[in-house]
């Protein structure tokens, strides 16, 4: 797994390559979902960045993990109705160990 600051700089390429504004807002979530242990989901995420930053929006949270979402870097899935997002190669693992789909798995 790469450490914070690698994955935070992988983040911010990303939405610099796509021509994003990086504000204040867009940083601290990028924050977020770099230095996350778990999977956080969208609303997680948008209640962390109200604390810094008041008037972000939804929208802005969804915008902005879209980027990595379209290049490989984050998934997106469902659980019962909420979506966490968190690095590809974690979430695969954690499906491996839940659902037993290692090897051999039919």
């Amino acid at each position: 797994m790469p450490d914070i600051p690698s994955r935070f700089d992988s983040l911010l390429r990303e939405l610099r390559e796509k021509g994003y504004h990086i504000a204040p807002q867009r940083l601290a979530i990028l924050k977020i979902l770099a230095e996350s242990r778990g999977h956080p989901g969208a609303e997680e995420i948008h209640a962390l960045v109200k604390k810094g930053f008041p008037t972000t929006t939804i929208a802005t949270v969804y915008k902005t993990l879209a980027v990595p979402k379209s290049t490989g870097e984050v998934l997106e899935l469902e659980f019962s109705g909420d979506y966490k997002w968190g690095r590809q190669a974690e979430l695969l693992a954690q499906f491996v160990w839940l659902t037993g789909a290692g090897p051999g798995f039919r």
